[in-house]
């Protein structure tokens, strides 16, 4: 009788090791599959931040030429601006300082629009594109004509 019970057991040891490696297997595909989609998830999220600086350095230099005061004149470039020759569109390749490799474009655009209270509005509309990924972001900045101070922000992810 204990040699039946002894021969049912025989190869048990191996069934379990075999299920074990399947499970620890099983276990190491899944921790795998995290870490790919972390790390892809990360690059993704670096190249959004560049291209929202990217699109944010559009405005800042939209804002800050509207602002400006050209030499000999007392008035801000936005109070002598003529409406009748706007959108007005500028193309800037980005490149790093130190390398002088390529980083991305930023597409300034330049509009107006009229609100139902009867407000100007110019609209800054600046596009920012990493050169290597598909990433995009729009930043738009709205500017009361009539008060500089007054501005409204935006953002579109693409």
């Amino acid at each position: 009788m204990s040699k039946k019970i002894l021969q049912k057991k025989n190869g048990s040891a191996l069934l379990w090791a075999v299920l074990m490696m399947i499970i620890m297997s099983a276990f190491a595909l899944g921790v795998a599959n995290l870490i790919r989609y972390n790390n892809g998830q990360m690059a993704y999220n670096s190249d959004l931040m560049q291209a929202r600086h990217i699109a944010e350095a559009g405005i800042e230099l939209g804002y800050n030429t509207l602002t400006a005061h050209p030499p000999n004149r007392s008035d801000m470039v936005i109070n002598t601006l003529d409406l009748s020759k706007l959108p007005r569109e500028e193309e800037i390749e980005l490149s790093f300082k130190d390398s002088g490799k390529p980083l991305g474009v930023v597409t300034a655009t330049l509009d107006y629009e009229v609100d139902a209270d009867g407000i100007t509005w110019l609209v800054i509309s600046s596009k920012g594109v990493l050169q290597q990924s598909s990433v995009a972001v729009t930043r738009i900045l709205k500017v009361n004509k009539d008060n500089v101070e007054d501005i409204q922000r935006y953002e579109e992810i693409e």
